[in-house]
């Protein structure tokens, strides 16, 4: 009895870790998001003088890190942007995913931006920060939440 008692607990002990990891949701790499495909980002600041547009962003992952192969903010007609995409630097986009949030910055000729939201795969919400170094809207920073959404 004493034998089958030992090895009872010797298996809960070396399942326990096992089982434990299970109820994170996450994979092994820590990361729960598939942020691969294309997203649309959707901006909003409530006290700005500077119009926050629409985004369509294409990202690929690899494991906890993400970037943009594509990044196209969309102007409408009479808006001047604050920084004008020039090839090669229109904005660029790199984060890291840890469980369901997903945080990092957004590059620019004239700004840089920070973010950090949290969600699922499909749907992630969150908080962002800019700052205009240069341009026709600097200097400023202004800060707000922002919605991204999967195609």
């Amino acid at each position: 009895m004493k034998y089958r008692i030992k090895t009872l607990l010797i298996v809960a002990l070396v399942a326990l870790p096992w089982i434990l990891s299970g109820c994170s949701g996450s994979t092994s790499s820590g990361t729960s998001l598939n942020l691969t495909g294309l997203w649309r980002i959707q901006p909003t600041v409530t006290s700005s003088t500077v119009t926050y547009v629409p985004i369509n962003a294409t990202f690929r992952q690899s494991g906890k890190t993400v970037d943009s192969t594509r990044f196209l903010e969309e102007f409408p007609a009479g808006v001047v942007p604050c920084s004008p995409p020039a090839p090669p630097m229109v904005p660029f986009l790199s984060g890291t995913v840890l469980g369901n949030t997903f945080s990092g910055t957004v590059t620019a000729p004239n700004w840089t931006a920070t973010f950090s939201v949290s969600g699922d795969s499909t749907l992630l919400t969150g908080s962002f920060s800019i700052e205009y170094h240069s341009g026709i809207c600097s200097p400023r920073i202004d800060v707000g939440r922002v919605t991204l959404s999967k195609f």
